[in-house]
Order: C-alpha cells, then structure tokens, then sequence
C-alpha cells in the first residue's frame, strides 16, 4: 500500500522521509521543518532514497533542492554541482547538460532556451522594452548595444564597481559641451548562455539603469535605491512569464540577503505597493531627502550671508 505525504496528502511512492512519526515527501520534509533552501542542502535520513544523478540508493548525508531533488554529494570523487541557474541536478530529468568555458554549469532545461548567440537578443530586447512600455517607460533608447560577455570578462569589469550585478553592467558615456550635458551613449553586457527568461530579467535590469541615467541624477541615490528599483524591472519579467522557475526565481528575489541588491529590492518593492509605477518614478525623479535637506541649509545661511 502506498503511503501519504502528510504535508500534501499525496501518495509518496517508494522514497520518501519519515519524521515526527509521519511520512513525507522529500519535497515536503522542509517545507514542513522550515529548512527549505534555495541550494542543495545536506541532510541525514535512514529511510531509501534514491540519487537523482545516478539512480543509486542514498545512505548518511545527502543534498537536496527546492525542486525535490535528492543526490549524493559527490560522484566518482567529483562534487555533485547544480545548474548555475535552476539549481537542479544534471540527469536524465534535466536531460543532463555541460560546462561553460568560464566554469559555469547549465542543466538540458535552462540550456533550450540559452541566449548563445547575438540573434537571439533582437526579439528578448523587444519584449522586455514592451514590456516595460506597458509599465510605464515610454522613453528607453531602443537602439543600445547589447553583448554577450563570458564571465571572466563581465568580472574584470564589475571588480572596479562597489556594487555589481554579476549577471550584467551598463555603461553610460556622457557628451557635454560648455559643462552641459548633450548626449548619452549607453551599452549593455549581458552574461554568455542564460536561459532566456533570466537574460531578459537581467536585460529589464539594465535598461532600468539607462532610463534612471537618462532620467534621474543618480549621483543623489543610495546604491541600495538604484539597484533595487532596477531589480523591479527583473521581477515584473518574471511576474509576466508565470513558469515554474520564474515562480522559483522570483522567490529568490524576495529571500535575498545582499544588502544592496535583496534588501534594496524588497524596500522599493514595498514602495511600489503603495505608490504604483507612476508614483515611485516621480519620487526617483524628485531630489534625494538628505540634498533637498542640504540645499534648504544653504539657501537659510545664503539669506544671513553666513
């Protein structure tokens, strides 16, 4: 007879956790423990499972995963490595995968809809400037270079930058004449061999970064401000794709760490709640509080001739 999850009330199978006296799918076991994580995590459990690498029965510790993966953490004395994306396994269910040159790994899923080559930017670049029209971005320069970048390459640059997506960088070339500026050159780099969705989560990313450098002194915001008002733009990518890794990759988004990027992120989050695109791109727009501050200061002194 077939046992039940008591998390999902489905039926387990032959693997399965045993817990607290119930059954639970390995899926469910944290959900249910509250040890979800959004990398492999070691666990120890007595009861058979099954490696989804290699099919061979688990024993002692092993990894798992939010997708309900279990392997062990190593095979033929090489550690058991997750897709650089997704974070599953490489198997027959991921329909294995590969290496890139630059170290990072890709699973057969992520790399079906992998941005390889510059043909593939020109139709990603026109959803998500769509996307963000419908937004509210009417005005986002349609005719940036965008290029595909390894790594190594993307690091040497982002190694000169306090605050970095490692995944992307937009660089803006000033033109200015008698101290004013005239025009703004902007190019893009995009890591190599993304799946689609998060090439375009990152491209919505920075092409948010070219309206606020067209747009907004960005010499008057927080690191923290920019960079999660521009992760915005990666999360209603993913909000429109409504997948099951963009589900996963928004949770992500939301349970993010960094200082800069997830806190920055959940804190613009919350003001886009409250005040909707319109109101959040007016309050960017509008003179940090600290400089409005500072200038009230000067134009008092000003008024004493102090």
């Amino acid at each position: 007879m077939h046992k039940k999850c008591h998390q999902c009330g489905l039926t387990t199978g032959k693997q399965y956790i045993r817990a607290e006296g119930f059954i639970f799918h390995p899926a469910c076991a944290p959900k249910r423990f509250k040890k979800a994580a959004p990398s492999p995590t070691l666990t120890t459990q007595a009861d058979p499972l099954f490696c989804s690498v290699c099919r061979g029965e688990l024993t002692g510790k092993y990894l798992y995963n939010h997708w309900g993966e279990t392997a062990h953490p190593q095979h033929q004395g090489q550690k058991t490595h997750p897709c650089s994306t997704c974070h599953r396994f490489l198997s027959a269910t991921t329909q294995q995968g590969l290496q890139y040159g630059d170290g990072r790994i890709i699973c057969g899923l992520c790399q079906i809809t992998a941005v390889t080559e510059s043909e593939s930017v020109v139709p990603s670049r026109q959803r998500v400037l769509q996307a963000l029209k419908t937004a509210g971005f009417g005005y986002i320069p349609d005719y940036i270079s965008i290029t595909l970048s390894d790594q190594r390459r993307l690091n040497q640059v982002l190694k000169k930058r306090d605050h970095a997506n490692s995944h992307g960088l937009t660089k803006t070339i000033e033109k200015s004449v008698n101290g004013r500026v005239q025009h703004r050159e902007h190019s893009i780099f995009i890591l190599y061999g993304l799946p689609r969705i998060v090439f375009e989560g990152v491209l919505a990313h920075e092409l948010l970064h070219v309206w606020l450098n067209e747009q907004v002194n960005t010499r008057e915001r927080l690191p923290r401000e920019i960079e999660g008002f521009c992760n915005l733009g990666t999360a209603y990518i993913y909000q429109q794709e409504n997948t099951p890794l963009s589900h996963y990759l928004l949770e992500r988004m939301h349970k993010d760490t960094d200082p800069v990027y997830g806190e920055g992120y959940r804190i613009q989050h919350q003001r886009l709640l409250q005040m909707g695109w319109d109101g959040l791109r007016d309050y960017m727009q509008r003179p940090a509080p600290f400089k409005k501050a500072l200038k009230t200061v000067d134009r008092w002194l000003d008024r004493f001739n102090l």
